[in-house]
């Protein structure tokens, strides 16, 4: 309490010596800064950097949560039922009605990562540069509804595939922005399970039981995976726009916040030290993202976590239907896995924050799945009820996946272009990941998919070694900083400048800023 009452007293200073930086000096800093530097200019600065309240941030964070929290979930849930809806669509007689053969339908599954890839990163470069990081979010949604209602329409794989492409480029910067956008919204502390709640697997539930309602309609003039595809068309358009009107590019662009409550809303966050965002692309940053070892131990360690992902969200309903269930109920088993995963991302997150020890929460979530894949492996098919089971258990890989977003990446990179970076090549990990496993799913293998369980057993072992080097070495970097001077909070004389203050708005990185500690 009394680190958050200090923080407070100093707010009208920092902001007052901003305010007398040139412009120069004011775009090395954060957007906050140049916001705080405009209200410290105001008549009414004093009033609106005055010290807040325990209640004034709590309605500030209630406020955020209702808006923003509640935005991102549904723009993530369109998203991700877009992606899985593949899966139910091949139950209905997509592969027979599109005469796809072979790796036809592996591929269709595995374009969406390399739409993914071809776009992340320039979509993560055009949202940092122009300031456009809700937008862009919010408008990419509303074109997953305009490729799916192309997705209903096609003749042949060609088409399919070009579909599952141009959606994969339209996803591909969007788990970089979400990230983007909760590391700047709230605390290190609040992340984790914001963080579960935006990433969550309810699209698998929606998906479910759309396909179940599906069964009711008697095929016309248009064939049942089509009708789905333009229902979820509708859904995305119509989520995409209402995410247009209130999700903002960053907190100090909200209309639907007051000066003070957006003054509140920047300084509350300032704890992480990771800032809020900037419009200049530093070089040294890119360089250093690139340069840094963690940043390719958690690209392979993704990778490998991602890899049933990408199997399962087009498989998991073939391999139940093999199972010997009826269409009707292989729709309807597709709820419990999203829920399955939501639950598993959940109980990490909460360990975690218990804890606070994120990457053993981590790996004991890996080593459930890694249980779940030698239960698959070793149980006959024939036993229904222990390959359903295992299958289900298997659904837990999205735990640890969102785990490693909230409290490895978000948390743990700081620098506008070093997180745009850091989160754009964690999310080419994604795809690659997403993108070996359809593959590693050989139709000449079905029902059993052996190569498919030995993919995802090596991953998760690689995982487990990847994420304890991790661990190494975020302890290694904390101790060095330990060992460092800590800079004075002011000049000799006294007198303070735009270098003694507000060092989390200086858009430093995670290595440059003295204060700052990992989280591991």
């Amino acid at each position: 309490m009394a680190d958050r009452s200090a923080e407070k007293i100093g707010i009208v200073e920092e902001a007052d010596v901003l305010a007398r930086c040139n412009k120069t000096e004011i775009d090395e800093y954060d957007v906050a800064a140049a916001f705080l530097a405009n209200v410290a200019a105001r008549p009414d600065g004093a009033a609106l950097l005055a010290p807040w309240t325990e209640e004034e941030e709590r309605r500030v964070r209630r406020k955020i949560d209702f808006v923003v929290l509640t935005t991102l979930f549904f723009c993530t849930l369109m998203s991700g039922t877009d992606k899985v809806v593949l899966g139910t669509a091949a139950t209905f007689g997509l592969q027979s009605d599109l005469g796809l053969k072979g790796q036809q339908y592996s591929w269709a599954n595995s374009m969406l990562s390399l739409g993914m890839i071809a776009m992340m990163l320039p979509q993560c470069y055009f949202a940092q540069r122009f300031n456009l990081i809700g937008k862009l979010y919010a408008a990419n949604v509303v074109g997953y509804g305009i490729v799916m209602f192309g997705m209903s329409g096609v003749k042949d794989y060609r088409g399919l595939w070009a579909c599952r492409f141009f959606l994969g480029v339209l996803e591909g910067g969007a788990p970089s922005l979400g990230g983007l956008l909760i590391s700047m919204w709230w605390r290190r502390g609040e992340q984790n399970l914001r963080a579960a709640v935006v990433y969550s697997t309810l699209s698998s539930v929606v998906n479910g039981l759309l396909s179940f309602a599906m069964q009711f309609y008697n095929p016309g003039p248009i064939g049942r995976w089509r009708l789905l595809f333009v229902v979820m068309a509708c859904w995305s358009v119509l989520t995409g726009i209402v995410a247009l009107v209130f999700l903002p590019n960053n907190p100090t662009s909200a209309w639907w916040m007051t000066d003070r409550e957006k003054v509140i809303a920047v300084r509350r966050v300032a704890g992480n030290n990771t800032g809020v965002t900037s419009q200049r692309i530093k070089r040294a940053q890119i360089v250093e993202g690139l340069a840094d070892p963690k940043t390719w131990v958690l690209f392979v360690c993704t990778c490998c976590l991602n890899i049933p992902n990408g199997g399962l969200v087009g498989f998991n309903s073939l391999i139940v239907k093999s199972l010997g269930f009826s269409i009707k109920e292989t729709t309807l088993l597709a709820i419990p896995t999203g829920v399955i995963s939501w639950l598993a991302a959940l109980a990490i997150a909460f360990a975690a924050q218990r804890t606070r020890r994120p990457v053993a929460c981590i790996i004991a979530g890996v080593l459930v799945c890694l249980a779940a894949v030698i239960m698959l492996h070793s149980v006959p098919r024939s036993n229904k009820s222990a390959s359903l089971g295992a299958l289900f258990l298997l659904f837990c890989y999205w735990g640890p996946n969102v785990a490693i977003g909230s409290y490895l990446i978000y948390a743990n990179v700081a620098g506008a272009s070093k997180k745009v970076t850091v989160f754009g090549i964690i999310q080419i990990a994604y795809c690659v990941g997403n993108l070996i496993g359809p593959q590693s799913f050989l139709a000449r293998e079905e029902p059993t998919y052996r190569s498919a369980i030995i993919t995802m057993l090596c991953g998760y072992c690689v995982a487990i070694v990847l994420l304890v080097t991790y661990a190494f070495l975020c302890a290694r970097d904390n101790r060095r900083k330990d060992t460092l001077p800590q800079p004075e909070a002011a000049e000799a004389d006294g007198a303070e400048d735009a270098s003694s203050v507000a060092a989390e708005w200086r858009d430093l990185t995670d290595k440059q800023n003295p204060a700052f500690r990992y989280t591991w």
